[in-house]
This record gives C-alpha cells, sequence and structure tokens, in this order.
C-alpha cells in the first residue's frame, strides 16, 4: 500500500518534466507594444497614449514574460503559456498580478506574424470602434509567430502522446496517472474554451455597445452639423440680402445726389445764362442810346463838366465852413433768437436825449434786425459830410470773432460763425466809412461788453467782451468794459436805476460843460471801475483815442 503511492507520484513527475520540457535550442523573444490611453491612466505622460513593452521570451526551463516599463514588473517565468484557437494566452506568475494588476494577456496571433488588437479586461474591441477605456496590444516584431504557435502546439501533442505511451508500456502503474493528467488537460481545455467563448461573447457585446454608442455619437453629431450647416447658410443668405440691400440703398442715394447736383449745375448755368443774357441786351440797349444820343453828349459833357466844376468848388467851400454835429444812436433789447436784454434801449434813448440838448443832430433807432440797421448805417454815412464831428453810441449784443468785433441786430441766428460773419454788423466797417467820409471827429461808443449769446456756434468766438481794436486818426472808441471783462447793467437786485452802469456814469459827464472829449471819457472810466470794485466785479472800460486837437461835447 505504501509503494504504490509512491510510485504513482514518481510516474506523475516523470510525465509533467515530458510535458513542460522545452527544446535545447537558442532562446528565442517575442516583443508586444501594451498602450493605455493617456487619459484614463498616470503612468508614462506622453503623447496619446502610455507605452510599455511586453516580453514573452523561450528558455530551456519554459517562458519568461515581463514589462520594461517598471522596475516591479520584472522578467519573471509565467505561470502558464498557451496556444488556443488564434488566441495566445499568457498567465503572469503571481507577483506580477500582485504588483502589476495583470491577470493575463490573451493576443490574437496569425501564422504571418503580425498581430493587432484592442484588449479591456478580457473583451477584444475592434479597431473601428476605439471609444472609452481602452488598451492596445501591437505586435513590434522578434521571433517568428509561426515558430511560437507550432512550439505550443507540439508541446501540447507531446504531453498527451507521452501521457499515451507510459500508459501503453505499464497499463496498471500509468493508467491512474495518464488519466488524471488527462482529464486535467480536459478541464483546463473545456475551462480555457468556456473562458474564451465567455470572453468573445463579452468582447462582441461590449464591440456592439460601443458601436451603437458611436452611432448615435455620429448620428447626433451629424445632426448638430447639418443643423449648423443650414444655421449658416441661413445667415450667409441674411447677410448676403442685407449686404444687397445696403448696396442698393446705397446705390440709389449716390444716384439721387448726382440727380440732385445735377440739376443744381443745370439750374446754375440756366441762371448764369439768364443773367449774361439780359446783361447783353440791357448792354446793346445802352449802345443804341448812346448811339442815338451821340450828337448830343458833346453839348452834355460840357454842360457837365461846368456842373461838376461847380459842384466840387460848393462842396470844397462846405469843408472850410464850420462843421455839423451828427449823431447815431442806436438800442437793441428784442432779440429773437438770442437772450434778450433790458437796459439797451433805456441808454439809447437816453444818450440820444442828452447829444440833443448839447446841440447834436441825432439819429435814434431801436430793435433794428439787420436790414434796418444796416439801412440805416448807410443812410447816416450818406448825410455826412466832410468836417463833421460825429457821435456813435451802440448800445446791445456784441461779439468778437477771432480779433475782428461785429454788433448783433435783433433777428440775428447766430448758427455758424460764417453766418454771424454774414448777417451782423463789422464795427470797424463803420469806423471806416466815417474816416472814408473824412469826418474832423469819430467818437465810437460800444456799450456791448456782455456774455457771449451763442457760445457754441463756434471756437473763434470770445466768451464776453469784444477784442481790442485800432483808431484811425480823428477817431476815438470806447468799450464799456475791457477784453474778456463784462459789463454791469445792474448794482445788485436792489437797484433801480434804468441805465447800465457804464451808460449811467456817461451821462453825468456828457452835461458837464467846457471839458474836453479825452478828459470827460477818463473821468467815465475812474468812476465805472469805482462803482464796479464797490460789487466785486472788474470793470475797466478800453479807451484807443488817436485824435487830433481839442474836441468838446458839451461847449
Amino acid at each position: 500500500m505504501t509503494k504504490k503511492p509512491l510510485l504513482l507520484k514518481a510516474i506523475k513527475l516523470i510525465v509533467l518534466s515530458i510535458i513542460f520540457a522545452t527544446n535545447a535550442a537558442d532562446a528565442q523573444e517575442w516583443k508586444f507594444a501594451y498602450q493605455v490611453r493617456n487619459n484614463m491612466t498616470t503612468a508614462l505622460m506622453s503623447g496619446e497614449y502610455s507605452q510599455a513593452n511586453i516580453y514573452l521570451t523561450q528558455k530551456n526551463d519554459g517562458y519568461y514574460f515581463g514589462l520594461s516599463s517598471t522596475s516591479q514588473c520584472l522578467r519573471m517565468r509565467a505561470t502558464k503559456v498557451e496556444y488556443t484557437k488564434e488566441y495566445l494566452i499568457i498567465t503572469p506568475t503571481n507577483r506580477l498580478q500582485s504588483f502589476c494588476d495583470i491577470d493575463r494577456f490573451i493576443i490574437r496571433l496569425d501564422g504571418t506574424g503580425g498581430a493587432e488588437e484592442f484588449y479591456s479586461k478580457e473583451s477584444w474591441i475592434p479597431s473601428s470602434s476605439i471609444i472609452g477605456y481602452q488598451r492596445k496590444l501591437n505586435y513590434l516584431g522578434g521571433a517568428s509567430i509561426a515558430s511560437l504557435i507550432n512550439d505550443l502546439k507540439e508541446k501540447s501533442n507531446e504531453a498527451v502522446l507521452q501521457a499515451q505511451h507510459t500508459a501503453t508500456a505499464n497499463p496498471n502503474s500509468l493508467n491512474p496517472v495518464i488519466s488524471q493528467v488527462a482529464q486535467e488537460k480536459k478541464e483546463n481545455s473545456v475551462a480555457t474554451i468556456s473562458e474564451t467563448a465567455r470572453s468573445e461573447q463579452q468582447r462582441i457585446a461590449a464591440a456592439l455597445e460601443s458601436q451603437q454608442k458611436e452611432q448615435t455619437r455620429i448620428a447626433q453629431e451629424t445632426r448638430l452639423r447639418e443643423q449648423d450647416r443650414l444655421l449658416a447658410e441661413q445667415k450667409a443668405s441674411d447677410l448676403k440680402r442685407l449686404a444687397e440691400e445696403s448696396n442698393l440703398k446705397e446705390q440709389q442715394r449716390i444716384a439721387l445726389e448726382s440727380q440732385q447736383k445735377e440739376q443744381t449745375r443745370i439750374a446754375q448755368e440756366t441762371r448764369l445764362r439768364e443773367q449774361e443774357r439780359s446783361t447783353q441786351l440791357n448792354r446793346i440797349k445802352e449802345l443804341e442810346a448812346i448811339a442815338e444820343s451821340a450828337k448830343l453828349k458833346d453839348l452834355e459833357l460840357a454842360k457837365l463838366k461846368e456842373e461838376l466844376a461847380i459842384t466840387k468848388l460848393k462842396k470844397d467851400n462846405a469843408v472850410l465852413a464850420t462843421s455839423t454835429r451828427k449823431a447815431l444812436v442806436i438800442g437793441n433789447d428784442n432779440y429773437s433768437s438770442v437772450t434778450k436784454l433790458l437796459n439797451a434801449r433805456h441808454d439809447a434813448n437816453a444818450v440820444g436825449k442828452t447829444l440833443t440838448e448839447i446841440g447834436y443832430k441825432v439819429v435814434i433807432k431801436n430793435d433794428l434786425n439787420e436790414k434796418e440797421m444796416k439801412a440805416t448805417l448807410r443812410q447816416f454815412k450818406n448825410d455826412i459830410e466832410g468836417g463833421d464831428e460825429v457821435v456813435i453810441f451802440y448800445a446791445g449784443h456784441g461779439v468778437q470773432i477771432g480779433s475782428t468785433n461785429y454788433l448783433l441786430p435783433t433777428d440775428i441766428k447766430g448758427e455758424s460763425e460764417d453766418q454771424v460773419r454774414d448777417d451782423a454788423i463789422q464795427l470797424q466797417r463803420i469806423l471806416d466809412d466815417m474816416n472814408e467820409k473824412k469826418v474832423k471827429l469819430t467818437l465810437a461808443i460800444i456799450d456791448a461788453c456782455r456774455d457771449n449769446p451763442f457760445p457754441k456756434a463756434g471756437r473763434n468766438m470770445g466768451s464776453r467782451g469784444l477784442a481790442p481794436t485800432t483808431a484811425a486818426t480823428g477817431q476815438m472808441i470806447i468799450f464799456s468794459a475791457g477784453s474778456g471783462q463784462q459789463a454791469l447793467d445792474k448794482l445788485g437786485p436792489n437797484d433801480k436805476n434804468p441805465n447800465g452802469l457804464f451808460t449811467r456814469m456817461l451821462l453825468n459827464e456828457m452835461k458837464t460843460p467846457a471839458i474836453r472829449v479825452d478828459s470827460m471819457i477818463r473821468e467815465v472810466r475812474r468812476k465805472v471801475v469805482e462803482a464796479a470794485k464797490s460789487v466785486g466785479h472788474d470793470q475797466v472800460p478800453s479807451i484807443y483815442d488817436q485824435v487830433v486837437g481839442d474836441f468838446y461835447l458839451n461847449n
């Protein structure tokens, strides 16, 4: 009873040694690349995949298996290496399983030496369904795949044949061992086939599920792309339509502007031609009239020369005679488009009355619009003779544009600097007219130093007051305040005087008899400065004096 178990154990060891014996040939090696996506692992972060090389080495004492990427997973003898239905099944040692979390590798092989599959926990995934958690095995080279397959098949056949031979030679002693080995091989084969079938089913199910997910994702992406395409086409169509409409409107605008410009040009040309035709007709009529009266012209010319000589003699005699004292007084309060004033007419009427009392021939005008103001100045110029003594008093709004001063009629608009220049009255033009008429004395008193009534009309306009000016020989110009200063109308809320500060001081001095004009004006300035300072205000009237000789307002 004791010898039989020992004999069985010896036979079993012999059979196992025969089954697992390896050829005495040189060692062979097969190498595979094991890859894992970077977003699913922290190992070897480079590129899309992290990679480690798998080595399977055949030696005399069996197959060795290991990974090249880690020092823990060294090459150690594999527990089991099998080939079943195109699959190479490598079971690592327990140490590799515990340290490297590898249960086993199942690699699909073919006889040509090429292999490529995707592995995920015992499931093979087709290369067309790479999504989610992926591991990838690629054959990198080494010994022939066919030699590996043949070697594994031969070892399997040798084990079976050895067992059969042993059983034939000693049926009684080897039969239990062979039966046990055959049974173990059968159980392993069934388990392997079952495991392979289950793995294949899992792979197919996972592949189908991945394929369905991929198809759903592709369908969703296709639908979204189609929606985006339709939206992009609609947007492009709308933009194109808007661009066409905008282009059409721009073309219509340009065409309308061109038409209007052409019409304006034609109208101007027509007007110019009509003016030229009218001028030519008038010239023809004049020439005809001249031709008809040519015989009378010689007699009339002689007569005219005689009359001109008489007129010139009378005019020269008038200049030599005693000069006439004349005055023009204007007060503008009631402005239509800018700030109305309260004292200008009172000041003008008071000054005009005083000048009349001291012997001046006075023209008083109030609230003159542009047309009336220009007509009044033109008429006053025509009434002046050489050698006259002239006083011009103006109370109302005035502005400076650049270095030029303007007096404003009541209908001034002030929409721009150019409009003010065209519609207002240039002070220097009035002074030039007096100089042209060769008057003996021109005393221009301008009480218009108030705030700019249209500060937004242009940047060249002064904010208040008038610009410094120059006087010609025989002229004295007085501004009620200095450049940039404001002339006061009242000395406070309790001031009941109807006249402005400058005018009331002027009226008092004008009535003083036997005082020269220059002395009188300087006294007015002194009193204005003192009164303005009494209420904390700076107002210093400006005087520009080029008078030659002694002149008196009140003789």
